[in-house]
């Protein structure tokens, strides 16, 4: 049991500083993914991906790459890896939804099965954006905004079946089933002064889960995400700090007569991670510019204290994990309708540790066997990207490729969650 919570423990505390990586609620959110932009998923870290997007800067003023600084496509995050001195991506108005106050659009982007579109009503903006979450349904996000105030949106995607048997002289016997992917979830954001806040959350199933008269399962992730910056006003330093809180719950209850028996998962924990990310425009000219960034998270998570029989006793593991992710950024204008664009960064996990105790007797008198600890100083693999971007009129095209698919195999290109070539077009109004 020891070494499956550690495992467990690992693999929360690795994927820790999520936010750094996801675009919005819809894209769910990872302790996620690495620090850097992208999509995400159904586990603690899918939850982290799904909720949080980093936030990229003021638009650049630089003669050349200024007419790109408009509103980007999500190949933007796969080759710039969501510094905060970059251009905004669709993730990004998502994300930040006041954002998309006064935007007149439509984006579709087949690589990640999605598309989002906004126009103007009266003086607001609504806007809406179909994508697929984890399990085999899709999510929807409907939103307004009002052009340099604030925004809303609401996600929802319900993928759930309610049965029922009638027995001559047994009654009835009803059944609803909650499959994975199930999601619903709220965005807020806000300007306040030169600065932004932003507000969401997600509650998402991430297992198929059955409830009945006698037996009730439930397989959840609820995620709050929190975070506030100097985007808006910004025309040097670019910063983002923030909070995210998840609850990864895992459990069974079992009835029998009058008496109900609760299963808690090993897995299930709460965790919470606090980020502060920076951006910069460190070198430019007519043409060109070079941006540098580094995201900082410090994650926390606490495993459920489980009893798994008299025989191993309870088992109480926590962990904490301190990261940086150091990236960087380059873009190149070749005229006003080709722009280039490439960066690479990597994950230091400056410190990691992980404790987990074990302890036999009542809840009220517990009594301490032993302590197992582990630490970990490690630099991840480099990661690069490489990209570009199309515009003329009204229609902008634009896709970018990733250095794991050199590394993985092109069969890998389009498998699994990770999408290592995209491509999306816009119709700008």
């Amino acid at each position: 049991m020891k070494s499956y919570k550690l495992c467990c423990l690992g693999i929360a505390l690795g994927l820790a500083p999520v936010l750094a990586q996801s675009g919005s609620l819809t894209a769910n959110n990872d302790f996620s993914s690495t620090t850097s932009t992208t999509t995400s998923t159904a586990t603690t870290s899918e939850s982290f991906q799904a909720a949080a997007a980093p936030v990229k800067s003021a638009k650049p003023k630089v003669a050349e790459t200024e007419a790109f600084d408009n509103m980007r496509g999500n190949a933007y995050s796969l080759g710039a890896f969501g510094n905060q001195a970059g251009a905004f991506t669709v993730n990004d108005y998502l994300a930040w939804p006041h954002m998309m106050g006064g935007e007149k659009f439509i984006y579709v982007e087949p690589t990640a099965k999605t598309g989002t579109a906004s126009a103007q009503l009266g003086g607001n903006s609504f806007f809406i954006n179909l994508q697929n979450t984890s399990g085999n349904n899709g999510q929807t996000t409907i939103g307004m905004a009002k052009a340099d105030a604030w925004g809303a949106s609401v996600v929802i995607g319900k993928n759930r079946t309610t049965s029922s048997v009638e027995t001559p002289g047994a009654g009835t016997a009803d059944e609803t089933v909650t499959y994975q992917g199930d999601v619903l979830g709220a965005n807020f954001s806000m300007l306040l002064g030169a600065n932004a806040l932003s507000a969401a959350f997600t509650w998402k199933t991430f297992d198929d889960q059955s409830v009945t008269k006698t037996n009730s399962q439930a397989f959840d992730d609820y995620n709050l995400n929190v975070q506030f910056s100097n985007f808006p006003a910004a025309h040097g330093l670019v910063w983002t700090g923030g909070a995210i809180v998840n609850r990864h719950n895992k459990s069974e209850d079992i009835t029998a007569g009058t008496v109900t028996a609760t299963t808690v998962d090993p897995a299930s924990n709460t965790s919470a991670v606090v980020l502060f990310n920076l951006g910069s425009k460190v070198l430019s000219n007519q043409s060109a510019r070079v941006l540098v960034g580094l995201d900082n998270s410090l994650a926390y998570v606490s495993f459920d204290n489980i009893d798994p029989g008299a025989a191993e006793g309870r088992e109480a593991t926590s962990g904490i994990v301190l990261k940086t992710v150091p990236n960087i950024v380059g873009e190149y204008a070749f005229n006003e309708n080709w722009l280039a664009f490439g960066g690479a960064k990597h994950e230091i996990e400056i410190y990691g540790y992980g404790a987990t105790t074990t302890l036999t007797g009542t809840a009220a008198a517990p009594v301490k066997v032993n302590t197992t600890t582990s630490s970990e100083i490690k630099t991840g693999t480099t990661t690069a990207s490489i990209g570009g971007r199309y515009q003329n009129g009204m229609l902008a095209l634009e896709t970018a490729l990733s250095s794991a698919v050199f590394a993985d195999g092109p069969s890998t290109v389009f498998a699994g969650k990770n999408v290592l070539l995209t491509f999306g077009a816009f119709l700008n109004f």
